[in-house]
């Protein structure tokens, strides 16, 4: 039972905090509305992985946002890439070791 007050405050105190931040920001921050925004990131994955909820705020059609990404990127790797596996004669698929049946 020791456990309760701390999870009970927990439940209590997070949605406020989470409240209160998301009314400061919203009053503090102005809407972007019919600017040209560009997006700058250095590796191709980073605005799904990082950046997901400001891109589709941007581009929320009743802001008349004109969002373009631009990815500087050298393309190489640090670590080199296992090697792929042979393809059939066309090109496509994946060639078996062992005959389908």
């Amino acid at each position: 039972m020791d456990w309760l007050l701390p999870v009970g405050a927990l439940v209590v105190v997070l949605p406020s905090m989470y409240v209160y931040t998301a009314s400061v920001v919203s009053a503090r921050f102005p809407a972007l509305r019919n600017k040209r925004i560009c997006i700058l990131i250095a590796h191709p994955d980073d605005e799904a992985m990082f950046f997901a909820p400001t891109v589709m705020a941007l581009t929320k059609p009743e802001t008349g946002n004109h969002v373009k990404i631009l990815c500087l990127s050298s393309g190489m790797r640090l670590l080199p890439l296992p090697p792929l596996p042979p393809l059939n004669t066309a090109g496509r698929g994946l060639l078996t070791r062992t005959p389908v049946q």
